[in-house]
């Protein structure tokens, strides 16, 4: 038997250029649309669907003042009380640029950036920026959140110029 009533999902697009293990969580390759989703009462009469950011404003970080509804997401994670998201954002800057071609540039408004939100929808803010792809963040038992990032610099060794990722580590804010 389940012991919840609601599912945290995101819904996106598939990458745009190479589908290699690695392409597909650039930034520069993601296509805009989806968003951050809660299935209310999934296993009852009448399931809702609610966009967990449709009324949220970025209150800190380079994107303050702005809504996250024009790029993608990636990787939501649920805090072990429920109270907190963490998740991936990119305004997906290259999509106009390349439309399907392979792009790979890194910049802030191209990448991967992490951001949190209580699970109301309210307190939105941008944890990290800057040219590297940041995701796939994970609460620590600690308190801690531990993420992977491009901002070690190395490559894969597969004979094409492609960053790899690394585990980092940081405090909750």
């Amino acid at each position: 038997l389940f012991d919840f009533d609601r599912i945290l999902f995101i819904k996106r697009h598939d990458s745009m250029g190479v589908f290699h293990m690695c392409d597909q969580y650039y930034g520069c390759n993601a296509k805009p649309g989806g968003g951050l989703f809660v299935l209310e009462d999934p296993f009852g009469a009448r399931p809702r669907v609610t966009n967990l950011l449709e009324r949220a404003v970025v209150e800190r970080g380079r994107l303050r003042g702005q809504r996250l509804d024009s790029g993608t997401f990636l990787s939501p994670e649920l805090s072990y009380d429920g109270r907190t998201v963490r998740f991936a954002y990119t305004e997906a800057g290259a999509y106009a640029k390349y439309q399907g071609k392979d792009a790979y540039e890194w910049g802030p408004e191209i990448s991967h950036h992490l951001f949190k939100v209580r699970a109301d929808g309210t307190g939105l803010v941008q944890l990290t920026d800057g040219d590297n792809d940041d995701f796939d963040p994970c609460f620590l038992p600690n308190g801690r959140v531990v993420f992977i990032s491009q901002r070690r610099g190395g490559y894969l060794r597969c004979g094409r110029h492609c960053p790899v990722y690394t585990l980092y580590s940081m405090a909750p804010d």
